[in-house]
């Protein structure tokens, strides 16, 4: 297959959905994902890749949308790592696995999910300006 084949195929999927993100206002992602949005905010990015199958090459056009859009760090990262959650792929591990294996693996995996981004954002501002979180987020 020609190399170009492949990374066109990948626009034709880009495309579509930078025409939906640009339907999404600042003031939208502002206000739901924002600095101020707290914890709604953060089970929005989790609930966001959770309910809509995306593949998962399109995470990073999409979180780079949402943070371009003042979403806070944090939030952007709980929605890429929430990208190894989708209803299909849930589905799947409970007809193999069974409902308690998979809500005892969600359970334990959403607060420690948002822990780790949460480190991640204060690291973040830590090393590369010196000073821990600043005001607008």
């Amino acid at each position: 297959m020609n190399p170009n084949a492949r990374s066109l195929s990948a626009v034709w999927f880009q495309r579509p959905l930078d025409d939906v993100l640009s339907w999404v206002s600042e003031e939208m992602v502002q206000k739901y994902l924002g600095g101020g949005s707290g914890i709604k905010g953060a089970l929005s990015a989790f609930g966001f890749p959770l309910l809509i199958p995306i593949p998962t090459f399109m995470a990073f056009p999409i979180g780079n949308t949402l943070y371009n859009r003042k979403a806070r760090l944090a939030f952007v990262c709980i929605f890429f790592e929430a990208m190894a959650f989708s209803i299909i792929s849930l589905l799947i591990e409970v007809q193999f696995l069974g409902t308690v294996w998979v809500s005892t693996r969600l359970l334990l995996s959403i607060p420690i999910i948002m822990a780790i981004s949460l480190l991640n954002e204060w690291l973040y501002f830590r090393l590369r300006f010196g000073s821990p979180i600043p005001k607008q987020y």
